[in-house]
Formats: C-alpha cells, structure tokens, sequence
C-alpha cells in the first residue's frame, strides 16, 4: 500500500525503462512476455500477470516499447 498517487511514481521512474500503461498500472518493460492487441490490449508479465492497456495510452506504450525492443537489439 501506498501514500502517493501514482503520477509521483511514474515521475521518478526512468521512462527509458518503466512505462504507465493504465490509470492503475505502471509497468517495467523488461518483464513484458506478451503484448495481446485490442482495444487497448493486454500486456501479459513475465510473472503470467495479465494487465488492461488503456486504449488512451496504447500508442504511446507501443512507441516506448518498440523503442525498447531496438534499443536491446
């Protein structure tokens, strides 16, 4: 549990590595298995947590992702 809203989170988080993909959710990149399109989509975990993209946010998730995707090519 915590005291803050996540905005103060997502803040002080390094983009290059965590994204906020949903008004509940920020989210490390480096543990993404599986991205399921739709809507919004679905982001399954390394864990096997599944997670709700907000359709708001997807083509911004998508633009960092795909960012990251290169960068550890």
């Amino acid at each position: 549990m915590v005291s803050r809203q996540l905005g103060e989170y997502e803040n002080c988080c390094p983009e290059t590595n965590f994204t906020r993909i949903h008004d509940k959710y920020i989210i490390n990149l480096s543990f993404i298995k599986e991205y399921i399109k739709g809507s919004g989509g679905d982001v399954v975990l390394e864990n096997g947590k599944e997670l709700p993209v907000a359709s708001r946010r997807k083509e911004e998730f998508l633009a960092r992702f795909e960012k990251w995707i290169k960068r550890k090519a």
